[in-house]
């Protein structure tokens, strides 16, 4: 009844801020439940029964939200990326140095328990994937190439795989340093050598 209903609500239009509110509160509902099941196991062992049954939902309305069991972990690791990028500035091409390091480590703290679990490579190498992927255009903006087009392949690479590398360690191991003080890390080592990143 709960899926005829969301469909035929916005079919009509009529999404007003509480049905919203219902709605994504469905949404986080499932994902909770999924992530119970994630952190205890593969994601190819997890049915989508079994997240229906922690949730408390029908399996009609699950696939309202999502396609499948691999649709949640995607819009978990979309969310966070977006949200990553928009906060600190990479997504814009906006860094600010010390502001979008300290924004950046507020999305961190929000989605922690993610986090830890996404950058560990061996269990979900797709993240990091995505992570380059999205992090690429603010690289290929920001870097200044100084030798020939053969060596640029390899500098822009070791560069931005090395950046992406130090964050995903820091995810994955814990808070040894702040997550300031290893994006500033990552950015003095950027600029450091005869490779150069530029900001404005």
């Amino acid at each position: 009844m709960q899926v005829l209903y969301d469909l035929c609500m916005e079919r009509d239009g009529i999404v007003s801020g509480k049905y919203k509110e219902i709605s994504e509160q469905t949404r986080q509902n499932f994902i909770d439940a999924f992530w119970q099941l994630y952190e205890k196991k593969d994601i190819n062992k997890i049915k989508v029964q079994e997240i229906c049954d922690i949730a408390g939902y029908h399996r009609n309305t699950f696939y309202h939200y999502f396609t499948d069991v691999y649709d949640v972990l995607n819009q978990i690791e979309d969310r966070i990326i977006d949200e990553l990028m928009a906060k600190s500035g990479f997504g814009s091409m906006s860094y600010e140095g010390g502001e979008s390091a300290k924004r950046f480590a507020e999305v961190y703290e929000k989605n922690k328990k993610y986090l830890q679990i996404l950058a560990d490579e061996e269990k979900e190498p797709g993240f990091s994937a995505r992570m380059k992927k999205r992090l690429k255009p603010f690289y290929d903006e920001k870097f200044t190439f100084t030798e020939n087009d053969v060596k640029n392949a390899y500098i822009h690479e070791y560069k931005l795989s090395g950046s992406l590398a130090a964050i995903m360690y820091y995810f994955r191991e814990g808070e040894k340093l702040s997550l300031e003080e290893v994006l500033n890390l990552v950015l003095e080592l950027d600029n450091s050598g005869k490779w150069q990143m530029k900001y404005n």
